[in-house]
């Protein structure tokens, strides 16, 4: 057995990229939803070292905010992360009592594409071709 180094970015990349690959097959969303979002929390993690908001925390910051002007409803930093990761991990957590999972799995896959594809712009600055076609041209 070879071992080798391997930057996370570039990982995060290859997830990316195979995450956009199934999307456009219309094929497997849970796998491209677990994909993605491996991407963006890597992603997210890279920009937070660099001290640049990522994708999550500026839907975070847009979700409380939300929630204050439309519902005068205070929303923890926490609650509104749990919101905005809960397909994500629903399907890789499994308490005594969830066996299911109610979802859409074509439109979260979108959500967590495009958080991923955000961070990746703001570390980058360029898009791939495959996700500016579906940035972009919206696949």
């Amino acid at each position: 057995m070879e071992l080798k180094k391997y930057k996370k970015i570039d990982i995060a990349k290859q997830m990316l990229e195979t995450a956009l690959d199934l999307y456009s097959k219309g094929e497997d969303y849970f796998s491209v939803l677990d994909l993605a979002g491996a991407a963006e929390e890597i992603l997210g993690q890279h920009l937070k070292f660099k001290g640049i908001t990522n994708s999550l925390e500026s839907e975070k910051e847009a979700f409380i905010l939300i929630n204050k002007g439309l519902y005068q409803k205070d929303i923890s930093d926490k609650d509104a992360l749990d919101f905005l990761n809960r397909i994500k991990n629903a399907i890789k957590h499994m308490g005594k009592k969830e066996k299911e999972v109610i979802a859409d799995p074509k439109e979260d896959a979108e959500s967590m594409l495009d958080r991923a594809i955000t961070n990746w712009w703001r570390l980058q600055e360029e898009l791939t071709p495959k996700m500016n076609e579906f940035w972009i041209e919206g696949l």
